[in-house]
């Protein structure tokens, strides 16, 4: 049903979002947070997110990135911060999925960027206090270019009325915006350089895991961890252990809050079950798809995973690659600036918001996105229609992304040795640590799928005696049939995805919007129809992801 179903929805959704359509103005290109608009009197809005919309509660995404402040006061304070500066001359507006930035040109021939965070950036104050810290961290530790920071407040009710970033704007151009006139040689050369400023973290050591902040910040004095008079380590400001999207309850009657700082891997392995312990429920809601388990499943399955973590962390091979490490949370091209004139020479290196000290293995699987084949115009509903020409210039794409992909490789193994080694260690190995907090989120069937998938290795991995989780047959048959929604439901996801070039929430440039939610709107009615004419169960149709 699903793959036939797809044919369909895709060719009607191609109809709706086609360029001549009345529907759009724009193509099916690749669709990302970060696009800069030049505001005029007429249109410019500073308090509301204006970048797009989502096909999934995009009203509570909107109100979550709807940010009370004083513009003409934030104004101010970015001209004060520029010596010799006496006015705005333009202000370009740019919003990503986490900040609100605002490019300011001033009179004295400089550029600043005025950023404030929206409240699912991550915990107020902690957030923009441990950014600024990383950024000061690194520019005293390391020869990472990042951003140099003008003027900066973590609590919101100074006289702006929200925290703030005030920076210089940094020198050189977006990589994302020269990658493609430059050669394959230029690319390699890029990718090395790059390697070479993850080298400088993979070199770092720290005695904790958590979130870099400033000493005076407003963290608990009694459990940080010092790292100089200025630095200390504090709660991580990850996602994970804070309840900042929307729709992402937490509940604290089984176990309070477990966000750190933590002094061993053991604590930090503990606080990743608390983090999935925080989203499940009291009740397992009235509509709640079978393969999402019930609340008491979800509770005996994180404590049978507790004993496969521990049995895990205890393996030489995790342990040795346990240690904590920083990371740049995002090595895209949008936070990568190099020199126009020298575009392999990495100018700056920015957006440090929600860095945290995490084990060296989760970065394992860490790509970025210089060593990956970009969004395609081809076809996505049936077979490629490239022609000679196109073919020719599809394989010179892909040879481009193997050497970038292979210098990535070389310069990790030369120069980031420990990031090396995590990318070496058999998945099964450390699968488990990055699902066992989102169970309630993804799905019982992902975290369950990867216990049994590393049970049934255990001997294989030389995992020392028996999985500490061995599945009935009834959990056996239960897995089997919620592993297949779970694999549908992801399915159907991806491709809608793929079909309105969005996210994975469900959002689209707002140009976009009124033709992407036509085209949602038919697309849904042709799978309750479809799924009323093969007989099939509410189960089926709540599949559904998206509220048209």
């Amino acid at each position: 049903m699903l793959a036939d179903l797809m044919r369909r929805i895709g060719a009607l959704t191609t109809l709706y979002m086609k360029p001549n359509s009345p529907n759009s103005t724009l193509s099916c290109g690749k669709s990302a947070f970060g696009s800069p608009s030049r505001p005029t009197p007429d249109n410019f809005d500073p308090y509301n997110y204006t970048g797009g919309c989502w096909m999934r509660n995009d009203a509570e995404q909107q109100q979550a990135r709807h940010v009370v402040f004083n513009f003409p006061k934030l104004c101010e304070k970015a001209i004060e911060s520029s010596p010799g500066a006496r006015k705005i001359m333009q202000c370009d507006k740019v919003e990503g999925n986490f900040n609100r930035a605002f490019i300011l040109h001033l009179d004295n021939d400089s550029k600043v960027v005025a950023r404030i965070p929206f409240s699912v950036a991550g915990p107020t104050r902690l957030t923009t206090n441990s950014e600024v810290a990383t950024m000061s961290y690194l520019r005293k530790n390391t020869s990472i270019p990042v951003p140099n920071v003008l003027d900066w407040s973590d609590n919101p009710n100074n006289p702006i009325g929200t925290e703030y970033i005030i920076m210089d704007h940094v020198p050189g151009v977006q990589l994302r915006r020269i990658w493609p006139e430059m050669t394959t040689h230029q690319h390699m050369l890029c990718v090395k350089n790059l390697t070479k400023l993850v080298k400088q973290m993979n070199d770092m050591e720290f005695p904790a895991y958590g979130s870099i902040f400033f000493c005076d910040g407003p963290i608990d004095t009694a459990s940080y961890v010092q790292l100089t008079d200025e630095f200390c380590i504090g709660p991580s400001c990850d996602s994970r252990y804070w309840p900042c999207i929307p729709g992402d309850q937490r509940f604290y009657t089984r176990k309070p809050p477990n966000r750190g700082p933590w002094n061993s891997f053991n604590q930090y392995r503990q606080a990743l079950l608390d983090a999935g312990l925080s989203r499940i429920p009291v009740k397992t809601p009235s509509q709640h798809l079978s393969y999402y388990g019930k609340v008491e499943d979800h509770l005996d399955l994180l404590d049978k995973a507790g004993s496969t973590l521990e049995a895990l962390a205890q393996d030489p091979r995790v342990e040795n690659l346990s240690a904590p490490m920083l990371l740049h949370p995002d090595l895209h091209m949008r936070n990568i600036f190099v020199d126009p004139e020298d575009p392999a020479h990495i100018t700056a290196l920015i957006d440090w918001q929600s860095t945290s000290l995490e084990p060296i293995f989760s970065y394992a699987s860490v790509t970025p996105d210089l060593c990956t084949l970009p969004s395609s115009s081809e076809d996505i509903f049936g077979p490629s229609n490239y022609n000679g020409s196109d073919a020719k210039c599809k394989e010179r794409l892909e040879k481009d992304v193997l050497i970038c992909r292979q210098t990535w490789e070389v310069g990790l193994a030369g120069w980031g040795r420990k990031l090396h080694a995590a990318r070496s260690l058999d998945e099964n190995l450390i699968r488990p640590f990055r699902y066992c907090y989102s169970s309630w989120r993804d799905s019982i069937a992902a975290l369950r799928h990867e216990l049994i998938e590393v049970g049934q290795r255990w001997t294989e991995l030389q995992l020392p005696g028996t999985p500490p989780y061995q599945p009935s047959k009834r959990e056996l048959a239960m897995h089997a049939e919620q592993w297949e929604d779970f694999q549908a439901a992801v399915e159907l996801r991806e491709f809608l995805e793929r079909a309105l070039c969005s996210n994975g929430d469900g959002w689209v440039p707002m140009d976009r919007c009124e033709a992407a939610r036509e085209a949602m709107k038919a697309a849904r009615e042709l799978w309750l129809a479809k799924c009323d004419e093969i007989g099939a169960d509410d189960k089926t149709k709540l599949l559904w992801p998206y509220d048209l």
